[in-house]
């Protein structure tokens, strides 16, 4: 690189510094509103799923699959509402009453 582009850069720089700070609105555009987003999604927004409704439809009633669905219990991510057939499991989603559905095959003891 050679000493001309240098000198384009820093008096570039010099010019849009002047610039910013001879315009306010530019300078809130450009540095305050920045720094608000980044605290209000930084602290103020959070990501985490928890409490979600889920029907857990069981229709195999050993307990090999009662176990196997035994972590949505006391989970804080989970609000397990337990129900022994795939149609009430999804008339509970169109109806609204829960979020997701984990389904326990009839043949998962067996598998």
């Amino acid at each position: 690189m050679t000493s001309g582009f240098w000198r384009r850069l820093i008096a570039l720089t010099r010019k849009e510094t002047r610039e910013l700070l001879r315009d306010n609105s530019s300078l809130a555009l450009g540095v305050v509103l920045p720094l608000v987003l980044i605290l209000i999604i930084g602290y103020g927004m959070s990501l985490d799923v928890k409490n979600v409704p889920t029907a857990v439809v069981i229709e195999d009633s050993s307990p090999l699959a009662r176990q196997a669905v035994s972590f949505t219990q006391g989970s804080e991510y989970f609000q397990p509402v337990f129900v022994t057939s795939l149609q009430e499991g999804e008339q509970m989603i169109r109806r609204h009453e829960v979020d997701a559905m984990l389904v326990v095959p009839p043949d998962f003891s067996a598998r």
